[in-house]
């Protein structure tokens, strides 16, 4: 029986997600966590623990807790995503990519420049391997890497990385 009604829990769950997502989106939080919570829910009652389709959900529920100012929270869910692709595809996954960005940025803000750089190299070198050189993320990733440096007051690198985000073309149309 479970496995008859597995398909329509899960388009369920993708619904709710999605739902969850829009109305992030639009500003009304406490209604896309309960459709938020309502997927992840689905998702670990339906799928098994090491499904990529529950990894999307961790990250995107990871997304939504960062808005929401948890960054502990969302690190916690962001982890349960890359655990799952790293046991599926490994550490080379592309999908890793906004994982690593993700947890870069909130590092930034706990002020662990290390895991921070850690993490924001990791997410660069996915996404110079595996999208167009002009995504606008690399740029972002780059930046990024810059104020790191800054606030480590290593200017020299800071000033490096501030450079190479200028030479690319990197803008939402590329």
């Amino acid at each position: 029986e479970k496995l008859r009604n597995r398909p329509s829990e899960i388009m369920l769950a993708a619904l709710f997600q999605n739902i969850g997502i829009v109305l992030t989106t639009t500003g009304n939080f406490d209604s896309a966590r309960v459709y938020l919570d309502r997927s992840i829910t689905l998702k670990e009652k339906t799928l098994s623990k090491t499904d990529p389709q529950l990894a999307i959900g961790y990250l995107n529920y990871g997304r939504f807790l960062n808005v929401m100012g948890y960054p502990d929270q969302a690190l916690q869910y962001y982890t349960k995503a890359e655990e799952i692709y790293y046991l599926n595809f490994g550490t080379d996954y592309f999908n890793l990519a906004p994982i690593y960005y993700n947890k870069g940025s909130i590092f930034i803000i706990l002020r662990d420049l290390n895991k921070a750089l850690d993490y924001h190299e990791r997410a660069l070198n996915l996404y110079l391997k595996n999208t167009n050189q002009n995504n606008p993320i690399i740029g972002d990733l780059l930046m990024n890497i810059g104020v790191i440096y800054e606030k480590k007051g290593d200017l020299n690198k800071a000033i490096y990385y501030y450079n190479e985000g200028l030479k690319g073309n990197y803008n939402s149309e590329s």
